[in-house]
């Protein structure tokens, strides 16, 4: 829910973007600006919402100044079409980023050899765990196995 609350906020942002771009008229422009709701979108929901907020950014770049009157209307093409070409390989990054990290977590997180989670991840359910009690003033036990030689188990395995 969070996610799509995060997507229509990006829209909302690149319609206002688009709005303050037809209002400066060709003297300034905000088309770094669209890179905001762009990399919102693509972290917050993935790659595919990302590169359609990328599209939906440069044709609101485009509709803002093509009505405006340009001594050399294709330049309104190209500066779409290079928008484009840097707006949606962002997204495609953005997304891919938060991917590798999401994973790189995980690995972190996790034995490689049998997936069980392992020190790291003890801690930290402990430390969540231990500010729970103290916030609820509920007692708190931890029971702790400690198996002797248990490596060469593993690798026998």
């Amino acid at each position: 829910m969070r996610q799509w609350l995060l997507v229509v906020a990006a829209v909302l942002l690149g319609l206002l973007i688009a709005v303050f771009d037809h209002w400066t008229g060709s003297y300034f422009t905000f088309a770094h600006f669209y890179l905001i709701p762009i990399m919102v979108a693509a972290w917050s929901a993935g790659r595919t919402v990302g590169v359609v907020i990328a599209v939906l950014s440069a044709l609101g770049w485009y509709l803002s100044v093509s009505t405006h009157v340009s001594p050399m209307p294709s330049s309104v093409y190209w500066n779409t079409a290079t928008k484009l070409a840097v707006y949606v390989p962002l997204a495609v990054l953005v997304a891919r980023y938060r991917e590798a990290l999401r994973r790189e977590k995980q690995l972190a997180r996790t034995d490689s050899l049998t997936g069980a989670a392992n020190a790291r991840t003890f801690y930290e359910q402990a430390e969540i765990e231990l500010r729970r009690a103290g916030r609820t003033e509920h007692p708190f036990t931890v029971a702790y196995v400690d198996l002797d030689n248990f490596k060469r188990v593993n690798d026998d395995w």
